[in-house]
């Protein structure tokens, strides 16, 4: 960094098992986002960097998320279609009339 203190990037990590094999591999990748300035001078994206007061909510040492008010959600009931992705169309959405329950 520019200050001389180490840069901290995101990034996800997983252990995924062959199906076939069961062999283990340990697998990661890093974030990314679009470049700030000075970065965009040399590519069209960047790490994703955080700040030092972001690292607790990243690690999971403090919440990042909290649910959201219950009074903030409507819910109904809708077609079994909707568990199936090959369904579409707007139909899906519909609250069921009560006598289809």
């Amino acid at each position: 960094m520019a200050d001389g203190s180490p840069m901290v990037t995101a990034g996800l990590w997983s252990l995924w098992k062959s199906p076939q094999s069961g062999e283990e591999i340990l697998t990661c990748t890093m974030m990314t986002c679009e470049p700030n300035k000075v970065m965009g001078e040399l590519h069209d994206r960047m790490p994703v960097i955080l700040a030092e007061r972001d690292r607790p909510k990243w690690l999971g040492e403090e919440p990042a998320a909290e649910p959201c008010p219950d009074e903030a959600l409507k819910i109904w009931p809708v077609d079994t279609m909707v568990g199936n992705v090959r369904n579409k169309g707007p139909q899906l959405i519909r609250p069921l009339e009560p006598a289809l329950l």
